[in-house]
């Protein structure tokens, strides 16, 4: 005789570390799936229909989220003429959009932080493209699952658990010079508020500092803003840290693709572990901290940067590309500028910018500015040079 008792629910191990996935559509996903990373059984996902099972992507199936605010956003999301059409033809534009993509960054970082710690990885999917820091607003716990910050925060408790910390993409809705100016502080009452809430005072936040876009309607000023405001985050908010995605490639407009958002996940993994273990050279990752600059015997100008937080020697050893020169308004220098960048011949951990012209004392080396920077420096762990300015 057959027993009528139905099987328990799948879940994660008991030791299993739960690490929870928000912010806009890079965290979401939008590599294609025919690039998307096998499961792998130690990575486990709570996915947008409140259940657990192994992470497979995509991780983040929106039109089939059981909280309104996915659904919602959504509908609020497509076209007039969509819209005019009723709920049914919502639904299949959304699923006809996002029929060939959906591969994320979960695998990768969930798959690295289980090899080095030995334990399984627990992934809250709570992610939703297009969302702005407003979006998720911690005034609006109270509307629950109505909300993007109460939905996050109802998953998290569902999930239960062993919570680790959040992953955090998010920023390019923000990326004005009026929202810029404002986010360090918003997005810093938005990390206290989640650590309030979880009732984990030190709560790990790992975040991502922009990548390139093509088709941005806001300022060059706004999203080079916005990359700073992101790399300085750690030094003003205890146990968070970044890595970025300037050197990553994109598969439309703004998207990374699937290979590099895998790479982003291992990266974010590093950060994770540095955290969790009070590593800080893993939490940190590559910072220049001082530029100084002199005449070569050739009278060109040379900049050495000296660079913490490098694991190894900088990759490619010649023909770095992404540096600029600014002055000291912070504008393109008029003058100078950047023939070539290397790695430190006797420093391998160091960088040298050769320019046409000797750099004056305030001017500025810059790295990774503008919309689409070609940009290509990482160390031997794979852990990119962020975007930045600094002063001679």
């Amino acid at each position: 005789m057959k027993s009528s008792r139905r099987a328990p629910a799948p879940r994660p191990p008991a030791n299993a570390d739960i690490w929870v996935m928000a912010g806009q559509s890079n965290m979401e996903g939008c590599g294609y799936r025919r690039e998307a990373l096998k499961p792998d059984r130690r990575v486990w996902c709570f996915d947008l229909q409140n259940r657990w099972g192994i992470a497979k992507d995509p991780m983040h199936d929106l039109i089939n989220s059981t909280a309104p605010v996915d659904w919602n956003y959504r509908k609020a999301g497509a076209p007039p003429e969509i819209k005019a059409k009723g709920d049914k033809a919502i639904r299949k534009y959304w699923v006809d959009m996002n029929a060939n993509v959906g591969a994320g960054l979960g695998i990768a970082f969930g798959a690295a932080y289980a090899q080095a710690t030995k334990r399984p990885v627990g992934l809250v999917a709570a992610a939703h493209g297009g969302t702005s820091l407003e979006d998720w607003n911690p005034n609006r716990l109270d509307q629950g699952w109505e909300s993007f910050y109460g939905a996050m925060m109802a998953r998290i408790q569902l999930a239960g658990g062993n919570l680790k910390g959040i992953l955090w993409y998010q920023g390019e809705s923000d990326a004005s010079p009026e929202l810029s100016t404002t986010y360090a502080a918003r997005f810093t009452q938005w990390v206290k508020a989640v650590r309030r809430d979880t009732g984990i005072p030190n709560l790990p936040v790992i975040t991502v500092q922009l990548g390139v876009v093509t088709d941005f309607n806001g300022s060059v000023e706004g999203w080079n803003a916005m990359r700073q405001i992101q790399l300085d985050l750690p030094r003003k908010l205890a146990n968070t840290a970044v890595t970025s995605a300037i050197d990553l490639q994109i598969n439309d407009t703004i998207h990374i693709d699937a290979p590099g958002l895998a790479r982003l996940g291992r990266r974010m993994a590093r950060l994770a572990l540095g955290l969790v273990t009070k590593k800080k050279a893993l939490a940190d990752g590559p910072r220049v901290v001082k530029a100084v600059a002199h005449l070569n015997d050739r009278n060109f100008g040379e900049t050495d940067l000296t660079i913490t937080g490098v694991t190894g020697a900088w990759q490619p050893a010649r023909g770095i590309h992404g540096f600029s020169v600014l002055d000291a308004a912070g504008k393109p220098h008029p003058t100078i500028g950047v023939t070539t960048a290397f790695r430190h011949p006797r420093k391998p951990n160091s960088i040298v910018v050769r320019t046409n012209l000797l750099p004056k004392r305030g001017d500025q080396i810059a790295y990774g500015q503008g919309l689409f920077p070609i940009c290509n420096a990482v160390d031997e762990a794979d852990m990119p040079l962020p975007a930045f300015r600094i002063k001679i």
